[in-house]
């Protein structure tokens, strides 16, 4: 049975006049009168009677009408949903992230993509305070951080993943390059990059308040505001840090560029997704918080708002 026929016919069955239905169907009428005569010819019923006034459905007519009629019923459901889903999956996701969240906020978009193809991403790296105060004016919709920065009730913040502490160097400065961790013995030898002016993450304080209880002092040469510019020293050899194991990921020489964890010091620290639940969210940007949700490791937890 072919679906024009049954268009013709379910035109026609609303009708009952094959003139109008040829003018609905913006067709002349010999076409619809040869569809439904071969429509007839395959059921072995006939569909229609003439009358004076025009046509009338038979009974058999009738009970195909009204199954066709939920046929196209149910076939606009159908156009109609996959066109409001459609719209779902365009717009654009606008993303803050730090430098050292970058590597999972990259393989996030990049499995979403792949689904949702026609959704446009739009990514920035700055500081804390920059990437709060964007998201509190609505200039971006998702920001991923390491910690609470500020508190704020109308921010929601979610723990996605957990990233271990590790010294990251050149690989000419590392002191055993048979050993899978380094030696805090070791500390001393090697030219140290810390965060300035203050370590939001306590990233450095960790590592020194460990190597000050074991009367260990390191060799801090460099102090920067950000971790850019500590990767940038620790790619040129010239120092080592510790920092989360991800930023490894942002250089493009992973053969020079090795991390190690500083023995008996294990250490992990949270990669947070921060959005304001205060303002309008569009549908992929829904969308896209639901799928980082939905492949939580921790099935028992929730939503954290600041306090």
């Amino acid at each position: 049975m072919l679906f024009k026929q049954l268009l013709y016919f379910t035109t026609v069955a609303e009708t009952l006049n094959i003139s109008i239905a040829a003018r609905k169907l913006f067709i002349s009428q010999p076409p619809i009168s040869r569809q439904i005569m071969l429509l007839e010819k395959r059921l072995g019923v006939q569909l229609f009677v003439r009358k004076n006034k025009g046509l009338e459905l038979t009974k058999p007519g009738l009970i195909l009408y009204q199954q066709s009629k939920g046929l196209f019923s149910n076939l606009d459901d159908i156009v109609t949903s996959v066109k409001a889903e459609a719209k779902s999956y365009r717009g654009t996701i606008r993303i803050g992230a730090l430098p050292s969240c970058m590597p999972f906020v990259i393989k996030t978009i990049k499995d979403y993509k792949l689904k949702y193809s026609e959704v446009e991403l739009s990514l920035r790296t700055d500081t804390p305070a920059v990437l709060l105060e964007e998201l509190e004016k609505g200039n971006i919709d998702i920001i991923f951080l390491r910690s609470f920065i500020q508190k704020r009730t109308n921010f929601t913040e979610i723990e996605v993943a957990r990233d271990s502490l590790q010294l990251l160097m050149h690989k000419s400065f590392d002191p055993n390059p048979r050993q899978s961790s380094v030696n805090y013995t070791e500390l001393k030898k090697l030219p140290f990059c810390t965060l300035m002016p203050k370590d939001t993450w306590k990233y450095n304080e960790i590592l020194l308040d460990e190597c000050q209880r074991r009367k260990i002092k390191p060799n801090v040469l460099f102090e920067c505001n950000d971790t850019t510019s500590m990767m940038q020293l620790i790619h040129n050899a010239m120092a080592v840090a510790f920092l989360p194991r991800p930023l490894l990921d942002t250089v493009s020489d992973h053969i020079k560029i090795i991390s190690k964890p500083v023995e008996g010091l294990n250490i992990t620290v949270p990669l947070n997704m921060v959005y304001n639940k205060d303002t309008y969210q569009t549908s992929c940007v829904r969308l896209f918080l639901n799928i980082i949700k939905s492949t939580l490791s921790k099935p028992t937890l929730n939503d954290q708002n600041f306090e």
